[in-house]
């Protein structure tokens, strides 16, 4: 009798069990396989300079609607010597009132890392802006950090700011 239940007990556990059990192991081989997949770092640095030089072409075209898809929904832009802008909405009022102030921008990266994990990325570099009626371009600075959201890469945080005081950098007295 104890062998007989003990029989019935195991025909009906199995199935569970080894149900269970595959479903782990499919679940651990995809997400091992995932971790384990190398990150090939000089293309992710190619796709993100390619992606940086498309953006720059859409805010130097002064075109809103092409610039914003380079930001994440919930992307926060720090520029200097303003309150913080959060999300598309803002960041596309905060462009619109910008476009017609400024006459050429320019800027070069400096420095662009890929993360071991090939999902985040940063750089910073040196920005030029040329303001509506100026001469001389004002010389700063910008940190940008990138995330891979689903197969793009947006900017996720913006910040930048002029090298000049504020007072100087728009022309106001000291």
């Amino acid at each position: 009798m104890l062998k007989h239940s003990l029989g019935l007990r195991r025909r009906i556990v199995s199935p569970v069990v080894l149900f269970s059990l595959s479903a782990l192991v499919v679940c651990a081989g995809c997400s091992s396989a995932s971790a384990n997949r190398p990150v090939d770092v000089a293309a992710v640095t190619q796709q993100l300079i390619a992606r940086g030089d498309s953006l720059s072409a859409a805010q130097v075209a002064e075109d809103t609607a092409r610039v914003l898809p380079y930001y994440a929904d919930d992307a926060i832009m720090q520029p200097a010597n303003m309150r913080a802008v959060t999300g598309h909405a803002e960041i596309g009022k905060l462009y619109a009132l910008s476009f017609p102030m400024v006459s050429a921008q320019s800027g070069d990266r400096t420095k662009l890392e890929v993360s071991a994990s090939g999902d985040m990325a940063w750089e910073h570099g040196i920005r030029r802006v040329t303001m509506t009626g100026a001469t001389t371009p004002t010389v700063g600075k910008y940190a940008a950090v990138w995330k891979k959201v689903g197969s793009e890469w947006k900017i996720v945080l913006l910040a930048f700011s002029e090298d000049a005081p504020p007072s100087a950098a728009i022309g106001g007295k000291k």
